[in-house]
């Protein structure tokens, strides 16, 4: 049969009322705000055919628009409830728009919401709770999980719709073709009851002032919520007053605990460095005793220790003056002995004229520090006071050995040794004293007076003094007096 019906189309702005109007009906001239505002400002009436039905689109403002208030918005929707249009109605369904890509539910939305429920006095089986916007969920990889758990949570929580699921109203998801728009819309009509009963309480609950549950009423009631969201923002803003006073003197509180604790930190740092002064203090005045101490020890030990070189100094000079007293006294000894076998030699010489023929006597100068023979062109120093006049010292003793004579006041006279024409030029000197040096006929030791023959072995030839007076010659062949010989004098330590 045939029959009117009419669809309320309510929800906040850009839920998709208006999308799903044009779906239904298929009029390019509904128009869709793309924007952020709402595209319609003024309750709005599409009729179509829906089969044997002819279906009346009532289009509402959005809620929560900044244009028309929400009280105005259900002012209008309560003076065409009271409208001639929606009398002849024979079915009226309500469909409550929400986004399902919402990922909050607004304190406005359920505040709607309830407004809602008390049309019904607690049947809600002509209000449909419509879910919107699934295409775009459909875009991402878990995005349809996500908009199932929301519409579970939707429906299973009091505090959204679960308190009026369980009253009668009914959960559907609007689609995205007109197609299947409009075969939903024939499945919600199917669903209601012609002549529905609680069109005709709508209808005269709006005649009655004293319901409070029409929409006149809760237009009237929002006049309340009005003046109550005034008291609670004055309240608020009173609460904020008090919160900031607490702030501030919650700030000051806490200024005046952290300068008493800064006071106390810098008290206890002064305390610390007062100590720790005195500390230091005490260590430099034990490390200033400890000083003087060593000092002390120092200065003792710079006594004991010049004392003890004042010792040495006195010993030294003793046994270097014994050593001068026995070199003297060697000397002495070296002297007696050499004019001895010198006059030996003369007596022999004058006692038996055929002895060798002997060129004059030559001295051998050697130094009194080292004992080692002066040599040809060489300076030696010779004190004319110590030694009776024959203290010798060489170049090396005097300026690197730093040697002197007995005394360190006398004069030392440079000379230089050189040979008188006619003397043996043969490497004598070389004889250092006391070097074993073997008699050419005898093979004893040299004494203090020896013989030398500058011609037998190449000038190497020597005679010991009782070889001398025994009258022995030199090697020379063939010959009974043999060569001239050399008279030396050498140093020999005794």
């Amino acid at each position: 049969m045939d029959g009117r019906c009419c669809v309320l189309l309510l929800g906040e702005v850009g839920s998709g009322k208006s999308t799903f109007a044009q779906l239904v009906t298929q009029d390019p001239s509904i128009k869709i705000s793309h924007s952020l505002g709402s595209g319609t400002s003024h309750i709005t009436l599409y009729e179509t055919k829906l089969e044997n039905w002819t279906c009346v689109i009532v289009d509402t403002p959005g809620l929560n628009n900044d244009h028309t208030p929400d009280r105005e918005t259900f002012r209008r929707v309560s003076t065409w409830l009271k409208s001639p249009d929606h009398a002849a109605c024979d079915v009226t369904a309500t469909l409550y728009f929400h986004r399902i890509t919402e990922p909050r539910f607004q304190g406005s939305s359920h505040r709607n919401l309830l407004m809602f429920s008390d049309l019904y006095k607690g049947s809600l089986q002509n209000l449909f709770l419509a879910t919107s916007f699934w295409g775009y969920l459909s875009k991402t990889t878990d995005g349809q999980q996500m908009g199932e758990r929301r519409e579970a949570e939707l429906v299973n929580a009091d505090s959204f719709w679960g308190s009026m699921v369980r009253q009668g109203a009914r959960v559907l998801r609007i689609p995205e073709t007109g197609t299947e728009s409009r075969s939903m819309l024939l499945d919600i009509i199917a669903r209601l009851p012609v002549k529905h009963v609680s069109l005709g309480n709508h209808r005269s609950s709006c005649s009655k002032s004293e319901s409070g549950n029409t929409i006149l009423g809760r237009s009237l009631a929002v006049d309340d919520l009005e003046r109550v969201r005034t008291e609670h923002e004055k309240q608020k803003q009173e609460v904020a007053e008090q919160y900031r006073q607490f702030i501030a003197e919650d700030l000051e509180r806490r200024r005046t605990l952290e300068e008493e604790q800064r006071q106390q930190c810098e008290n206890l740092i002064l305390a610390r460095q007062e100590e720790e002064r005195a500390f230091y203090e005490m260590q430099r005045k034990e490390t200033e005793y400890a000083k003087a101490q060593c000092a002390e020890i120092d200065r003792r030990q710079s006594e004991q220790l010049e004392n003890l070189e004042r010792s040495l100094t006195s010993m030294n000079s003793q046994h270097q003056y014994q050593q001068y007293q026995n070199r003297w006294q060697c000397w002495q000894r070296h002297c007696v002995r050499m004019n001895r076998e010198l006059a030996m030699l003369q007596n022999a010489r004058n006692a038996n004229r055929t002895l060798s023929k002997f060129f004059p006597r030559i001295d051998t100068i050697c130094c009194n520090n080292c004992f080692l023979i002066v040599k040809q062109n060489e300076e030696y120093f010779m004190c004319r006071q110590c030694w009776g006049g024959q203290f010798f010292l060489c170049t090396r003793c005097m300026h690197v050995r730093k040697a002197y004579c007995d005394n360190a006041q006398h004069v030392l006279y440079r000379h230089t040794q050189v040979r008188y024409q006619g003397a043996c030029l043969h490497r004598v000197e070389d004889i250092a004293p006391n070097v074993p040096v073997s008699c050419g006929q005898c093979g004893r030791g040299l004494g203090t007076v020896y013989l030398h023959c500058c011609s037998c072995d190449s000038g190497y030839f020597y005679m010991c003094l009782e070889c001398a007076v025994a009258g022995a010659i030199c090697n020379k062949f063939m010959s009974r007096k043999g060569h001239p010989l050399h008279i030396y004098t050498r140093y020999v330590h005794l």
